[in-house]
Order: C-alpha cells, then structure tokens, then sequence
C-alpha cells in the first residue's frame, strides 16, 4: 500500500513536467524499477527537487521490496532536510507501521492528523494511530538527567524551627550541589468500544543529591474513563499523589481530574480544558491542608508537520489556612518546529502570579510571588541510532516575593534517549 498522490494540499516533492506520480507508483507496484528509476531522473533538471525525487522514488523502491528499515531511512533524512514535504512524511509513517515500529510511525502519524486540513486523510491516520495502540495498549517511559545547584530546598531540613508556618532554617538558603532528575511513568488502556476507553496509569519523580536534605521524590497513581468523538474528546477520573523531601512524607493529594478537547473546523487547531480538584493532606504542617482547584485552558495551532504553536493559561485556587491560602494564575507559550541541521527543537516559557491570603507574619503585608520559569529541547536527528536519538533538555525557573525568605532559583539540564521524531 502507498500513499502515493495524497493531500493535494500540503507540500510535496516537486515532479517533473512529463510524468505524474501515479505513473511513477504504477512502475513500482509492477515491479518495473529501473523504468521508474529513468521516467524520474530524466523528467527532471537535475537540481535539488529531482534530486530528491530520485531518493525518494528509490525509497518506494526499497519499500516496495519490503526492505523497510532502508526505505525509512532514505525518507528520513528526506524529512530531515525538507520537513514540510508530507508526502514523504505519510509514507514515512506508513513504513514505520509496516516496520512494527509503532512509536516513530504512531509520532508521525499524529503530526499528519495535526496538520491534515481533509477530515477524509484524518479519519485514516487516526485508523492508524487507533491499529498502534490495539497492537501496544500500554506505554512505559523513564529518564536520568542532571540537576544542576539549586539555593533553596523548598522543603523543611532536619533542624526546621516552623514559627507560625513559617520554616525558618540555615539551610534554607544553603547550595543543594549537583544532583540526577530520574523517573519513570507508564499506562495501560483498555479499549471498551469505538469511543469508550478505560486506562490505568502511573509515575515516580525524584530528585537525588549527595546531601538527603534536598532529595524529593513524588509519585502519582489515576484512572481515566475516556469519550472521543470525530471532533471532541473527553476525559474524567480520581487520582491519588504523594509527595516527600528528605526521604520523609510531606503530603497526600487525591482528588478528580478531566479534560475536554475540541477540534476546531477542517484545520488541525484545537482547544483543550483540563481541571483538577484535589485534597492535599500534609503529614505534620497542617495549616497547609485545604481544597486545591486547578482549571487549565490552552489553543494549538498547526501551522505545518513541521511547526506547532500553543498558547495558554492555568489558574489555581489553594485554600489552605491563613496566609497558606493563595490564588495563580500562569499564562504560557510552548513552539515546537524543525530547525537547520536536523535539530527538532522546542521552546516554553510562564510566568506565574501568586498572591497569598491575609499578612504574612512579622511583615505586616500579604505575600506575592512572582515565578518565570523557560526551557529549551533539542532532538538531535543526525545522532540518532537504531532510531533513537539524543535530547538535551534546559530548563530555568526563578521566583521573587516580597519575602525574601521564598526567593529562589534553579537549573534543570537532562541528556533523553527518544523515538519520538
């Protein structure tokens, strides 16, 4: 099977004034391979569209021959060089299906349903990603990476004194040193009919340091009952979290969470609502416990495969005790796009506004924080092997309060393996 002469709409590799592609697919599927091989080499100027009209027509080829791995690979740096070129993108994805490697075709065909702008083309690469996920129903992924210095634990040492919930210690301010991010997360659905879903899942974060004082560690548990129709997708279940610092449990969080997402007309924009509600029960500073609600709202556009941009908000409404109560609200952006050099890159960036309930003890003013936090990823393609490739991960966040006390800053750099590219 071919997606030979699909989606009009989209960049394609230019063909030559003398031949179609349809004739080009029908020499391949008759076997005629080197008339396929002439038809394209001599129709063309001999610049770079014929150029890789040939790479591309001898990756047909290959495909063809059920020489899979070879023919993905030829389509690949294909992508790499011309990533707005969806006709070899489609093809890409479908080698990869044919390959049984689910997740680099699953990942290129959800950039094609993104970006597609006929619902016939979307229907069919979301068939695909539906056979993916039939074949593989669960999904399980970990990482290592570095956590450069921090200056504040954000959690409570040892010999914490708490004055009116306030932690007052040395070590408050004291250098964390270089420590390992790690963790792993996994899920498993259950298909209930065409648009009903069950799935179960998990996951483990933790930060590791040479002094236990800043060790964190949290982990999470849900289940979602899921709806999706052509257009629309739903979701709802319970969760359950915990977290600690110094190896000792700070608190418990269960609640219910759930999303909507809309697709918006033809294009592949959509617009997705997240909630949360949760109790946080904390082990010992109880003047922390309260109802957390959390509603989230976000907008992504689909320029191309190649390039996507989302836009959004989360506000978060804490009511714990006193001055432990607080209201957020955290405009974000988020762009992913192919750059130069084979690099898949993708840039975020918050700011977020707290403002806490009441005067803050021994200050006479209600508290406000003000947090920026920005990150960087780069997929580099070119390094890849066996089809996994190198991430480098960046990561800020700064936050300044009229407390001097809450001032803080941090660094994240992480090193991922990924076949998500």
């Amino acid at each position: 099977m071919s997606f030979f002469g699909a989606e009009p709409t989209h960049a394609s590799v230019q063909q030559g004034p003398s031949y179609s592609f349809a004739q080009v697919r029908a020499l391949i599927e008759a076997s005629e391979y080197d008339e396929a091989r002439n038809l394209v080499a001599t129709s063309g100027d001999g610049g770079k569209a014929n150029q890789v009209a040939q790479i591309f027509t001898e990756a047909l080829i290959l495909k063809h021959q059920r020489q899979f791995q070879a023919s993905a690979e030829k389509m690949q740096q294909i992508i790499i060089a011309y990533p707005q070129y969806d006709r070899v993108r489609q093809e890409l994805a479908h080698t990869y299906f044919l390959l049984g490697d689910g997740e680099h075709a699953k990942y290129q065909f959800e950039l094609l349903a993104a970006s597609s702008q006929s619902p016939d083309f979307r229907s069919l690469y979301n068939n695909y990603i539906d056979a993916i996920d039939a074949k593989r129903p669960w999904t399980l992924d970990g990482y290592i990476a570095l956590a450069p210095s921090t200056n504040i634990t954000r959690g409570a040492s040892e010999d914490t004194i708490f004055i009116a919930g306030i932690p007052f210690t040395p070590k408050n301010q004291k250098q964390s040193g270089v420590g390992l991010n790690y963790g792993v997360s996994g899920t498993y659905q259950f298909k209930l009919d065409e648009r009903f879903a069950l799935a179960f899942g998990g996951s483990l974060d933790g930060v590791k340091y040479r002094d236990r004082a800043f060790d964190e560690l949290s982990g999470q548990v849900f289940s979602e009952l899921s709806y999706r129709t052509h257009d629309w997708r739903f979701g709802i279940g319970p969760t359950l979290a915990r977290t600690s610092f110094a190896w000792e449990g700070h608190n418990w969080g269960y609640g219910v969470q759930g999303y909507v997402q809309k697709r918006l007309g033809n294009s592949g924009d959509t617009i997705r609502m997240t909630a949360r509600m949760r109790y946080l029960d904390y082990d010992v500073q109880d003047y922390h416990d309260g109802v957390e609600t959390t509603i989230g709202l976000r907008y992504q556009h689909v320029f191309s495969a190649s390039l996507l941009a989302s836009v959004g908000a989360t506000a978060t409404r804490m009511n714990a005790q006193n001055f432990n109560a607080y209201t957020s609200i955290r405009p974000n952006l988020e762009v992913y796009s192919d750059l130069p050099l084979g690099i898949l890159g993708s840039v975020a960036a918050g700011y977020e506004f707290r403002n806490f309930d009441g005067k803050f003890p021994m200050t006479g003013k209600g508290r406000e924080d003000r947090q920026f936090s920005a990150s960087v990823g780069l997929t580099l393609r070119k390094l890849s092997y066996k089809n996994i490739a190198p991430r480098l991960e960046y990561g800020y966040r700064i936050n300044s309060s009229n407390v001097d006390l809450y001032d803080y800053d941090s660094h994240n750099f992480g090193i991922y393996l990924t076949k998500k590219y």
